[in-house]
């Protein structure tokens, strides 16, 4: 799951055009900075609050995802670092960053990418740059990316992770940036990417007051038959019959060399795979042919990948990858080991839960629109339009 470009710019030339000024009601006292930890929100402990003077930042961890920030150019600003506890097992961990000076009014959170599990320090830096009052949590739980150990025999912390952290976050952030500033945000943004952009369109759907905007990047929805996905193209690389790294960049060339060009421009990107009319079958090894070519079970192996997950009674759970995407082939069969971790959770009836169950369950679970075409509840993006007239944007769904 993938780090995306940010769209923080084009939302600051867009603020001069929506913002005001707070009405005279709204304004209080502000706090200091240092004093933000007296009286914190419900359910919320803040273990500092302190200014971090002006190019001195150094983050606690590397960036999750992409090149190292430079932190150096950063302004001043209020560092918050704080826990909220919505349940007795959840530990919903947070950083709010607040310009020292020059605050454009606004608020917004950024997302996560894979499993979350730490602060992701780098999609802060260039929204605080601009002056933003910018937030960002580990959804509730410590780890890495690609590691959802932490789910087995905790519900509680899978259901922060999924919708309840962002929010709670939304409320509390909101909450101390008024304190601080004396007024409330005039407009409250969210930026994500990947795992982000679920996020965005999971506040969409069920907490459509929390933001103005939302900018929801490849979101990784569908979440279930996403997972089953994941599971089938790592059996499907890694069994007797797999496709090795060699054999991935024999697909990936292949079918750069017939659909590069399509688009007019040879620079190695397959611009529509949708054009591509690419078929693993076209490398089949021939008869006493061993290299340069498929094997009859790795083309095999490929077609299914392409072809993605399968339902019994409907055309697709979900699509697969198309000709050109050897890399993200590559990044999610690196991950999968730790994502079959989600494959223990537990039934009502208190029985582990292999990897054919889940098959047989996300195909159970995975239904189409309702007759009449009605969206389901589970389409994120389609719902908030019923409730307040607003649709959140998003760009094409996570490959």
């Amino acid at each position: 799951m993938r780090r995306c470009f940010s769209l923080v710019p084009a939302l600051s030339l867009a603020l001069s055009s929506v913002l005001g000024v707070a009405p005279a009601s709204a304004q209080r006292a502000p706090v200091a900075c240092a004093n933000l930890k007296l009286r914190p929100p419900a359910h919320t402990s803040i273990v500092r609050a302190e200014l971090v003077p002006a190019g001195t930042f150094t983050p606690p961890v590397p960036n999750m995802f992409g090149p190292p920030t430079d932190y150096s150019t950063l302004p001043a600003f209020c560092r918050v670092v704080g826990s909220i506890k919505p349940t007795t097992d959840s530990d919903v961990r947070f950083e709010l960053w607040l310009p020292a000076a020059g605050w454009n009014g606004t608020f917004l959170q950024t997302g996560n990418g894979g499993a979350a599990g730490l602060i992701d320090y780098g999609s802060m830096a260039t929204p605080l740059s601009r002056g933003f009052a910018v937030t960002n949590t580990d959804t509730g739980h410590e780890g890495t990316p690609d590691d959802f150990s932490w789910v087995v025999g905790h519900p509680e912390r899978f259901t922060d992770f999924a919708y309840r952290a962002v929010h709670e976050l939304t409320v509390v952030g909101k909450a101390l940036t008024a304190e601080h500033y004396g007024r409330a945000p005039v407009k409250a943004f969210w930026e994500g990417c990947s795992t982000g952009g679920r996020q965005g369109l999971m506040e969409a759907q069920r907490y459509p007051e929390d933001y103005d905007a939302i900018i929801a990047g490849a979101p990784a929805s569908n979440w279930t038959p996403l997972m089953a996905l994941g599971v089938l193209i790592q059996r499907t690389v890694s069994g007797p019959d797999g496709l090795s790294a060699e054999s991935l960049t024999l697909l990936h060339e292949s079918a750069l060399a017939q659909c590069d060009a399509l688009d007019g421009v040879k620079d190695r990107v397959i611009t529509d795979p949708t054009r591509c009319a690419f078929t693993p079958a076209s490398i089949r090894c021939a008869p006493g042919v061993a290299s340069g070519c498929l094997s009859a079970g790795a083309v095999a192996a490929a077609e299914r990948i392409y072809r993605g997950g399968r339902h019994p009674r409907r055309d697709s759970a979900h699509t697969g990858h198309r000709p050109g995407e050897r890399t993200a082939v590559g990044r999610v069969c690196r991950a999968l080991p730790n994502r079959q971790q989600l494959l223990p959770l537990r039934r009502r009836s208190g029985s582990a839960m292999d990897a054919g169950t889940l098959r047989r369950r996300c195909r159970s679970r995975t239904r189409g629109p309702t007759p009449g075409g009605r969206p389901r509840r589970d389409e994120p993006g389609s719902w908030p339009v019923l409730r307040t007239g607003r649709k959140a944007p998003h760009v094409p769904r996570h490959d």
